[in-house]
């Protein structure tokens, strides 16, 4: 088991009732990852980004009501994306640049699984636009810079 998954359980702030599952008192569900995949086939990239954008700025508001802040709140964002499975972020600073790295991104492996061969992690990028967003305190934009399901070690974003 994940270990924030265990704090939380011991902590009660993750619930899984019949019908119901709560992270930090807010009700999520479990989609299979094609789901997010189909999402890059049927709508334009834009939309894709800006749902991930309204994720992102969720999770992070769901966060600042019990009192994180900054890239505290960053952390424990990626902790929790980590925990539900998307794969495993990491932040790098390079000089004045920040990127996130992605290991193991669900939506690449299953582009990769349906041998798709182009940047598919859009979805990432507008979740962690609207993270970081919401954390800084003014308007951020990601961009995917790599891809795991083009050959990359990892998808990386560029995060401005």
């Amino acid at each position: 088991m994940h270990p924030l998954a265990k704090k939380l359980l011991v902590s009660r702030q993750l619930q899984m009732e019949e019908g119901d599952l709560r992270v930090l008192g807010d009700n999520m569900i479990i989609l299979p990852a094609d789901v997010l995949l189909e999402f890059n086939e049927l709508l334009d990239e834009k939309i894709v980004y800006r749902i991930g954008e309204i994720i992102g700025d969720r999770m992070a508001s769901t966060l600042k009501k019990y009192g994180i802040s900054g890239m505290k709140l960053v952390d424990f964002c990626l902790n929790l994306m980590s925990m539900y499975g998307w794969g495993k972020p990491s932040i790098v600073r390079v000089g004045e640049k920040t990127f996130l790295m992605v290991e193991h991104s669900v939506i690449a492996l299953k582009a990769i699984e349906k041998q798709k061969k182009y940047r598919c992690c859009g979805l990432l990028a507008g979740i962690f636009a609207g993270l970081f967003s919401n954390a800084m305190g003014k308007k951020m934009t990601a961009r995917e810079v790599k891809c795991f399901a083009l050959g990359e070690k990892f998808c990386e974003f560029e995060i401005f």
